[in-house]
C-alpha cells in the first residue's frame, strides 16, 4: 500500500509538471479567524490527452490489457486524521491541524474527468500559516519526497520540471491581510528556454511540449469589505468587495515565476 501511494504522488507530480491541468485555490475566512483553505486540481486536459494517445495506438499496441480495459468511474476520500500522526517530519502543532483535513479524488474515465480536491478547515489564522508551511515540507520530505528529489537532482529531469527545490512563497495572515510573498531562499526555478532544451535532451518527454499548458487562479471569501489588493494577476471583485478572484496563469506555457503567484490583501 506505501508503495502504491508513493508511485501516485510521483505521478501526480509528473502530470502537475507536464500536463494541461486547472488550479483554483480558495479561501473561505470569517471573521472570528477561522475557514476553509480549498485546493481544486483538474487534471481532466490531461487526462483526455493520454486518452487521445492511447486511441492513435496500432492495432498491435490495441490488444494491451491497458488499453482494453473497462473505463471506470471512482470517487474516493481520504481522512488525513490517521495518516499525520505516522509523518516524523511534521511537528505536533501541524499534525493537531491538519488532522482535520482530508482529499476527495474523482475520476470518470468515460467522460475523461480527472480531479483533486484538498480540504484544510482552521479554527484561526495562524492554522492557515501552519498548514502551508506543512504542505510545502512535506512535497520534499518522506518516501514521496525522496521520489521527487530523486527527479530534481537529475540533471535533465531536474531542468524540465520548473519545481523549486526550497519553498519559495512566504505565506502571512492576520485579522486584517492575507498575503503570499516570494521568500528570501535562493530558487531553483529555470527559464522556459531551458525547459524546451531539456525536453529535447529527454527525447521521448519532448511529447508534452503541446501539452504543457497551466491555470491558476486564487479566490477568496472575506468577512469584511476589501480595503486594498496588490497582485500581478488579473483580479475580479465582486459588489460587496467581500469576494477577490485572482487569475495568476490562464491555459499558457510561458515561464512560471514566483512572482506571479505573490498578492497582498487588505480587509
Amino acid at each position: 500500500m506505501k508503495r502504491i501511494q508513493v508511485v501516485f504522488v510521483i505521478l501526480i507530480t509528473i502530470l502537475l509538471c507536464t500536463g494541461c491541468f486547472d488550479v483554483i485555490e480558495k479561501y473561505q475566512l470569517n471573521e472570528d479567524g477561522s475557514g476553509k483553505y480549498i485546493v481544486d486540481v483538474d487534471f481532466s486536459r490531461t487526462a483526455s490527452s493520454f486518452t487521445s494517445m492511447i486511441s492513435s495506438m496500432s492495432e498491435e499496441d490495441q490488444t494491451d490489457a491497458v488499453s482494453k480495459r473497462k473505463k471506470e468511474v471512482k470517487d474516493s476520500i481520504i481522512y488525513f486524521e490517521t495518516q499525520v500522526d505516522s509523518a516524523t517530519e511534521l511537528s505536533e502543532i501541524e499534525k493537531k491541524v491538519l488532522r482535520k483535513s482530508s482529499a476527495r479524488m474523482f475520476i470518470d474515465e468515460p467522460n475523461g474527468q480527472f480531479k483533486i480536491t484538498l480540504f484544510y478547515p482552521f479554527a484561526k489564522a495562524d492554522e492557515l500559516g501552519v498548514i502551508q508551511t506543512a504542505m510545502s515540507r512535506q512535497s520534499y520530505s518522506g518516501e514521496e519526497g525522496a521520489g521527487m528529489k530523486m527527479i530534481l537532482d537529475n540533471d535533465k529531469l531536474g531542468k524540465f520540471f520548473t519545481l523549486s527545490k526550497q519553498n519559495s512563497f512566504e505565506f502571512q495572515m492576520s485579522s486584517n491581510h492575507i498575503e503570499r510573498k516570494i521568500g528570501s531562499v535562493d530558487t531553483a526555478w529555470v527559464s522556459f528556454e531551458e525547459q524546451n532544451n531539456a525536453k529535447n535532451d529527454l527525447g521521448i518527454m519532448s511529447m508534452f511540449t503541446d501539452m504543457y499548458k497551466f491555470s491558476m487562479k486564487t479566490e477568496i471569501e472575506l468577512p469584511r469589505s476589501l480595503k486594498k489588493i496588490e497582485t500581478r494577476g488579473s483580479t475580479t471583485i465582486s459588489t460587496d468587495r467581500k469576494k477577490v478572484s485572482i487569475i495568476h496563469m490562464e491555459n499558457t506555457s510561458a515561464t512560471l515565476r514566483p512572482k506571479d503567484f505573490a498578492y497582498r490583501i487588505e480587509f
